[in-house]
């Protein structure tokens, strides 16, 4: 791409470059020959530059200080560390999305536009000073017709197509980067094209609202969590009408200090948040306290539905068996379900890779348990996979940034919590138990298919082989007595088939049923599965003897 062709804006452009060179990207810009859209005055100082010490913390200021889609892309990466280094994730999370407000009257503007009438036609008041600014929009306390309080994020005039512009920038910034092949694994296009769908999800708040309103659904049972509830009728791609929860944020009560009940905001968060992660079908993909309101009573409220992540059912279920493993240290177990959930290329070096997840997961054995993070060595699997070309799922990525950002949230209101012990409980009691009952019937379902296909083939076999008797291409030469016992052993094979098929689904109920702990018990033990055995025990017995016997004859 050329530069004065493809971009529109060649000052934002060669604006975004001085800011790169005032951070100490010099040297950046000089390796990738970027440094030709600088001044001439600033491109005779390239001799004093040297290759920074810490290039992420500069491009975290230089983000800082363009703002806008800078912020979100870095706070963006900071959630995906398959797009880049690890220490570049870290530096990325403390990007703080702050910008001067607009003006109430263009705030007032957009909203009149949006809905097509006046605004004191649809908000009984329209607080003027925003509670709340950032790079996409602002948002505004306000009073509906009815006397319901509500809040109203506004998007800025002509924010999309100033992100339109940067993203622009980035992509001739990545053409450039990418052609010199020198970032090893990480590709700069991949990141922008990921960054343009996630913007254009950003840019329209109709997501947002639906994200909202399936976190409602999936959580309006649980008493301890608050989720605002979304009013539609006020509701388009640029504004975006709620609920207004009275809370103050769980970042400002851990900075100023203040001093609250700490246990009831950490059981909530903690078991909130391993409902999402380890149930449900969508899941809060940043749990960090500037997310968190906390109300009276200990309940939480979550905001912000920017970024969510999603799993199938049987992502979900492998991601769970993974860390399953994890929590009982098991390499073997690690070490499979990674592959099973990754995805290997002609690059991928087995041999090296299981020798680094041993060394990962082995380097774990010798902690104590209250001293382990095991979301931190969940990080440093997927590193690792990334290391060996194995290439994990969005999601999964998201599902393990989550776990991180849960714990450290936990920690943040407790030291001493133990994310290890008490997410094992959780585990073992409300997760485990449904994904073995899950596998047990999936099993059931898929050898079912396999002999109901067999079965299937039967009759069509068999015709094939009459069409070709009736032609005399085969051609049979037996006596009687042979026929009779071939008519004879066919018989029992398939009452034996049959028999065996039954006994089959009658251990693999009494299976299911054993883990689903369907009542009524004895003993511990529930009767319906304890009944099916005995069942399928004495058939079992019964088809040995007869096996034995037949054996027994032919001797």
């Amino acid at each position: 791409m050329n530069f004065a062709s493809g971009i529109k804006d060649v000052g934002r452009a060669s604006h975004v470059i001085n800011v790169l060179f005032k951070h100490g990207m010099g040297y950046f810009l000089q390796k990738y020959s970027l440094k030709i859209h600088l001044p001439f005055t600033k491109r005779l100082a390239f001799h004093k530059f040297k290759k920074p010490v810490l290039p992420e913390v500069r491009l975290r200021r230089a983000f800082e200080e363009l703002g806008g889609a800078y912020i979100k892309l870095g706070q963006l990466l900071s959630l995906r560390p398959d797009l880049v280094p690890p220490n570049y994730c870290r530096e990325f999370s403390r990007l703080q999305d702050r910008v001067i407000p607009f003006s109430s009257e263009k705030a007032k503007q957009v909203v009149e536009k949006e809905l097509g009438k006046p605004i004191s036609k649809v908000f009984k008041s329209f607080d003027a000073k925003p509670i709340g600014s950032a790079s996409i929009g602002q948002v505004h306390a306000a009073t509906l017709k009815n006397g319901k309080k509500a809040v109203v994020k506004v998007q800025r005039p002509g924010v999309k197509e100033v992100f339109r512009e940067d993203i622009d920038i980035m992509y001739y910034f990545a053409e450039k980067l990418e052609k010199t092949k020198s970032l090893g694994r990480y590709s700069p296009l991949t990141i922008v094209k990921e960054f343009e769908r996630y913007t254009k999800n950003e840019l329209n708040y109709l997501v947002e609202a639906n994200n909202i309103e399936r976190f409602y659904e999936n959580l309006k049972s649980f008493k301890y969590i608050k989720i605002p509830k979304v009013f539609r009728q006020f509701t388009t791609s640029r504004i975006l009408t709620t609920e207004f929860i009275k809370g103050r944020k769980l970042s400002e009560l851990i900075r100023k200090k203040i001093k609250f009940d700490k246990n009831p905001v950490k059981h909530a968060l903690f078991n909130t948040g391993l409902k999402q992660l380890f149930e449900q079908n969508l899941f809060h993909a940043d749990l960090h306290p500037g997310n968190i309101l906390v109300l009276k009573g200990g309940r939480i409220a979550l905001l912000d539905f920017g970024i969510v992540g999603s799993l199938t059912p049987l992502l979900r279920r492998e991601g769970v068996k993974l860390y399953v493993a994890l929590v009982n240290r098991d390499v073997e177990a690690v070490t499979k379900q990674l592959l099973l959930i990754g995805k290997q290329s002609p690059e991928t070096n087995l041999d090296s890779f299981k020798m680094e997840v041993d060394e990962i997961v082995s380097g774990w054995y010798g902690r104590e348990l209250r001293h382990a993070r095991v979301s931190h060595m969940l990080r440093q699997l997927f590193d690792c996979c990334i290391r060996n070309d194995i290439k994990m799922p969005v999601n999964m990525v998201l599902f393990g940034k989550s776990l991180l950002t849960l714990e450290g949230t936990g920690i943040m209101l407790d030291p001493k919590f133990n994310f290890v012990k008490e997410s094992q409980k959780y585990v073992q009691n409300h997760v485990k138990k449904k994904i073995i009952t899950m596998e047990s019937f999936e099993i059931f379902l898929r050898k079912s298919k396999e002999i109901a296909e067999v079965l299937e083939m039967i009759p069509s076999e068999a015709l094939a082989v009459l069409e070709k008797m009736k032609s005399g291409v085969i051609k049979i030469d037996i006596e009687d007595t042979d026929l009779k016992r071939l008519a004879l052993d066919i018989d029992r094979s398939s009452n034996r088939l049959s028999y065996s098929l039954v006994l089959a689904a009658l251990v693999i109920s009494g299976a299911m049923m054993m883990h689903a702990n369907v009542g009524p018990y004895y003993r511990g033990f529930s009767v319906p599965a304890m009944v099916l055995y005995i069942i399928g025990g004495f058939m079992g017995i019964t088809l040995m003897v007869s096996i034995f016997k037949e054996g027994a004859v032919w001797r």
